[in-house]
C-alpha cells in the first residue's frame, strides 16, 4: 500500500509569512517578545518619546491607527493574540517560534553580507 505524503498548504504558509513581511510588523514582533503591551504602550515605545522607559526609534508610523492595522494583520494570521483588560486591548505574541524564523532570516542576511 502506497502512503500519501501530507499536503503542505503553501498558500496559508505564505499568508503567515506575508503578515510579518513589513519592517513595522517585524519591529512590533521584536517589541512584543519582551512582553504583553497595549497599543498606547507600543506607540510610546515606537514614537520618539523620551518619557518612555524603553524608547525605540520607530520604522513605522507612530499613530495608533497604523499600529493597530499592523497588529490586526498579525492577529488575523494567528501570530499574535489580544485580550481585553478594562478599556485596553493587550497584545501578546502567540507563536514565539516566529522569532526563530526571524533569527534565521537575520543569519541569512549576515551570511550574504559577509560574502560581499
Amino acid at each position: 500500500m502506497k502512503m500519501k505524503k501530507p499536503k503542505k498548504n503553501y498558500k496559508k504558509l505564505a499568508r503567515v509569512i506575508k503578515a510579518i513581511a513589513h519592517p513595522g510588523r517585524l519591529q512590533l514582533l521584536d517589541i512584543l517578545k519582551k512582553g504583553d503591551l497595549c497599543v498606547c504602550e507600543l506607540q510610546c515605545l515606537i514614537k520618539d518619546n523620551p518619557d518612555c522607559i524603553d524608547h525605540i526609534q520607530g520604522d513605522i508610523g507612530s499613530d495608533i491607527s497604523t499600529i493597530s492595522r499592523h497588529l490586526s494583520q498579525m492577529r488575523d494570521a494567528g501570530i499574535i493574540e489580544d485580550r481585553r483588560e478594562g478599556k485596553k486591548i493587550i497584545y501578546h505574541l502567540k507563536i514565539p517560534c516566529m522569532l526563530d524564523f526571524i533569527d534565521c532570516a537575520l543569519e541569512a542576511i549576515k551570511n550574504k553580507e559577509s560574502e560581499e
